[in-house]
């Protein structure tokens, strides 16, 4: 004769335990991991919580005079784009991940894949670009007001990696909508110090790279 089983425990009460049997009924229950046990670490090792996950892994490289460091310190050196939710199809607006990105890290990955954004704005100075090359590729979104570009450097001591910008210029009619453009401000005042790698540019309403000069109010 077949046997039923009720529903399991709800969502919150599961939430940080076991799936267990009960003795007498054998229906299931949640069940709370013994502290120190094999389970109980199991799940802190899974947990994103803070002091959890990664953190509670050792990280210490081969090399003489290492220190020994977790894990979490070691891979939140530099940030990614993904980290923040930025859309390797290109298909989602990836223009809030790159901007989170670049506020929670001066080394931040640009990794190989098509991202859609507005604009790009590489604002702090000491600011580390790591790119998968031209498998790397900005996508402007298209229908940006004039003068929109793509990425925008306005600080010193900037290094970007190769990477490809793709504009819009057949669907768009606004000019000046260049791919990197490289212009200090009155905040950061006059720029210093800018690397760039090869940047290729397709269907740009303007050049695929602009230095400009710094305007002076007076």
């Amino acid at each position: 004769m077949g046997e039923s089983l009720v529903d399991l425990p709800a969502a919150s009460v599961r939430a940080g335990n076991l799936l267990g049997f009960d003795a007498v009924t054998g229906q299931p229950i949640a069940v709370a991991p013994v502290s120190g046990s094999a389970a109980d670490l199991a799940l802190d090792l899974a947990s994103t919580a803070s002091g959890k996950g990664a953190a509670l892994i050792g990280f210490k490289l081969t090399a003489t005079g290492s220190a020994i460091r977790t894990l979490q310190a070691k891979i939140s050196e530099t940030v990614s784009i993904l980290d923040f939710g930025a859309d390797p199809t290109g298909v989602a607006d990836s223009t809030a991940a790159f901007a989170a990105a670049q506020a929670a890290s001066l080394s931040v990955y640009w990794p190989a894949g098509t991202y859609k954004v507005n604009s790009i704005a590489i604002n702090r100075p000491g600011a580390t670009i790591i790119t998968d090359g031209f498998a790397t590729i900005i996508q402007q979104a298209s229908g940006q007001p004039i003068g929109t570009r793509v990425v925008n450097i306005t600080a010193s001591d900037v290094t970007i990696g190769s990477f490809k910008v793709i504009g819009n210029i057949a669907t768009d009619t606004n000019e000046q909508q260049h791919g990197v453009f490289v212009q200090g401000n009155a905040t950061n005042g006059a720029l210093t110090n800018i690397s760039i790698g090869d940047v290729y540019g397709e269907n740009l309403r303007g050049d695929t790279l602009y230095i400009g000069a710094r305007s002076e109010e007076h």
